[in-house]
């Protein structure tokens, strides 16, 4: 089966894909959707969600998980963190109307209670300062894959 995991920045949609075999976690895709910032606000939200939507269909995804931005998030300006806002709506949005079966949406205290980590441990694991998962070549990820692949990891078990 596979899981996807989602983190959204406001110009593009970092995702990644686990498949689970018994005790094995493999990581099959860790890639980003570009957004056409040359479109107006309701056609990038059109073509996320469309996008979303051909991915899920063509891995099958049936579990999810999406990173929702922190309360607290410091920001020059406050448009960067709007267009986040509705990215997550409208993929919240596709997620709950398609072929996924279980997803959570959440923050760090989310993940951690579902990954049975404290809070601390699961920023060192999005800083590559831990690797939890004896995935190879862990640090080399950026902190937005590291978010992703932890994301799809923690849907396994919902």
């Amino acid at each position: 089966m596979n899981f996807l995991g989602i983190r959204v920045a406001p110009k593009c949609i970092h995702f990644a894909i686990v498949n689970c075999e018994g005790e094995e976690v493999n990581i099959e895709v860790v890639d980003k959707i570009a957004v056409p910032v040359s479109m107006d606000i309701p056609d990038q939200l059109c073509f996320v969600r469309t996008t979303l939507f051909s991915i899920i269909k063509e891995y099958d995804i049936k579990h999810a998980g999406i990173r929702r931005m922190e309360d607290n998030m410091p920001s020059k300006k406050l448009n960067p963190i709007i267009t986040r806002a509705y990215f997550e709506g409208v993929i919240q949005e596709l997620i709950s109307n398609c072929s996924i079966e279980k997803y959570f949406s959440g923050k760090i205290q989310t993940v951690a209670k579902l990954l049975l980590q404290p809070p601390n441990s699961i920023k060192q694991l999005f800083a590559g300062e831990i690797n939890l998962f004896e995935i190879e070549k862990w640090e080399d990820f950026t902190l937005e894959e590291r978010e992703c692949i932890s994301y799809a990891i923690a849907a396994i078990d919902i």
